[in-house]
């Protein structure tokens, strides 16, 4: 059997506002893509919204109701269903990938174990222009920490490895960290487009402002992984 270049796998939970706009993104991707949505148990209408949608698509969904639903917990609900992918892409609800995942495939190398990207925020503003410069040319291209909106995407055998690093909240920082040690990303300049919509629903300023604080009391142990958990959906 053939296996697919790419798997994209969309974790969800309870986004029927924002699922249209991400449908129409979906078709623009190419058919030889396995699109793969995990829903960690939806209860706003994205669960029928989504089946029907897979129907008509030939997409893949998978639902569970997850006590702590966190991305990894989340992704994890597609494990057995990758054994034909030669990689996985983590996909964000609000991300708009065509260019990035058309560069990808194009330089997919199996000697490597994943790769990144650069991003950029829609609509922008200066405030987020700034950010935006800060999470591609510090963190992630000098510092190589990542976030879930730079669409990592993972060799097949390199995926079911980390998903131990299942935490509950700033998984993703974790994984950064483990990762810094001996695997190298691949970061490909062609950047996906992530919405803004949910800093400007909580006030750029702010959220900005929320997120270093986060940050800054995790590296210095300040408070435990609840505790900034409950900071962050305050």
């Amino acid at each position: 059997m053939t296996r697919n270049k790419l798997s994209i796998i969309i974790p969800i939970l309870n986004e029927i506002s924002h699922l249209p706009s991400l449908f129409k993104v979906l078709h623009s991707y190419s058919k030889e893509i396995n699109i793969i949505f995990c829903d960690a148990g939806s209860v706003d209408g994205s669960h029928e919204l989504i089946s029907l949608e897979c129907k008509k698509n030939h997409y893949s969904y998978f639902y569970n109701s997850l006590k702590s639903p966190s991305v990894m917990s989340t992704i994890e609900l597609a494990k057995d269903n990758l054994r034909d992918s030669q990689y996985v892409m983590v996909h964000p609800v609000d991300a708009h990938c065509e260019k990035a995942i058309t560069k990808l495939l194009s330089e997919i190398n199996m000697n490597k174990d994943y790769y990144l990207f650069y991003k950029s925020y829609s609509p922008s503003q200066i405030l987020l222009n700034i950010q935006e410069f800060y999470l591609n040319k510090i963190r992630l291209g000098h510092q190589k920490q990542f976030v879930w909106t730079n669409c990592p995407v993972f060799k097949i055998e390199f995926f079911h490895n980390i998903l131990r690093f299942n935490s509950g909240f700033l998984e993703d920082v974790l994984l950064s960290d483990y990762m810094k040690e001996g695997h190298r990303p691949v970061i490909l300049k062609e950047k996906v487009i992530i919405s803004s919509r949910r800093y400007l629903a909580r006030k750029t300023p702010r959220q900005i402002l929320r997120n270093f604080y986060i940050m800054i009391s995790f590296r210095l142990k300040l408070k435990s992984i609840e505790e900034l958990k409950s900071i962050y959906y305050k």
